[in-house]
Parts: structure tokens; sequence; C-alpha cells
């Protein structure tokens, strides 16, 4: 009895995961992860322009016009040049068992050793850096 009872609380829990999955991170997931690249990017000498409370960013080299964008908008974060017209969403996905923003892809940076488990996705945080660093150099050249 006892064992069913375990297997209907993992059905359960998986049942609701895949539900928070379907429909991604909460916004003030996503505004804390804008709010830890506006930490990291004025930490390295960017100039952060804060629009909305935190839901959008501008990103420059230094205290110029913004050369990136990036908002929160709904459940997802977007990127966009200095005009603001051209808004891509930026891809990463939402894990629910560690509540927690992941990039899609795999992270290369940190190789797995063969015969270890495979590589872990990689940082939303590092997939926002290179989006913005990209749009920055894209709008410098």
């Amino acid at each position: 009895m006892a064992e069913r009872k375990r297997y209907d609380d993992r059905e359960a829990a998986h049942i609701f995961a895949n539900a928070r999955e379907r429909s991604g991170p909460r916004k003030d997931v996503l505004l804390e992860l804008l709010k830890e690249l506006s930490r990291c990017a004025e930490g390295r000498g960017y100039h952060v322009t804060d629009r909305h409370d935190g839901q959008e960013l501008g990103i420059a080299y230094g205290p110029t016009t913004p050369l990136a964008w990036l908002r929160c908008e709904g459940r997802k974060i977007e990127i966009a040049s200095t005009e603001r017209d051209d808004w891509k969403p930026i891809k990463l996905s939402f894990d629910p068992v560690g509540d927690r923003v992941v990039g899609t892809k795999p992270d290369t940076f940190l190789n797995p050793v063969p015969g270890e488990p495979k590589a872990q996705p990689r940082s939303a945080l590092a997939v926002l850096a290179e989006a913005v660093v990209k749009k920055l150099n894209d709008q410098s050249t």
C-alpha cells in the first residue's frame, strides 16, 4: 500500500511540474534574472539604463545611448537594438523541478568527463550576456 502511495505522489508531482513547464517561468523569476544581469554588466563597466521598474534594461559600453535593450514581456525575455523596433525572444527554458530558468543548449564551457552524466543546461545569465554582447557588437559596427 505504501508503495502505491509513493507512486501516486511521484505521478502527481510530475503532472504539476509539466503544467508549470508549459506555462513558463513566473514574471518575478525573469525580472530577478534581469536584475542579476544588470548587476553583472555594471560590475564590468557597462552602463545600464533601467526603465519601467526593471522590466526594460538598456545596455551600452559606456555612458552613451544604449545599443542593446532587454525587456520582460509576459513569460519571456526579449532583446532589441537601439531603435527598439526589432524585439526578438531569447531562447530560454524553464526547469520546473529546480524552479529556475536555464539555457536551451548544454553548457559547453564546462565539458563533462567521459563516463559522467551529460552536461547541465547552460546558465540563463550566460545566455543573456552572450545575446547582449552580440547585439552590442552588431550595433557598433
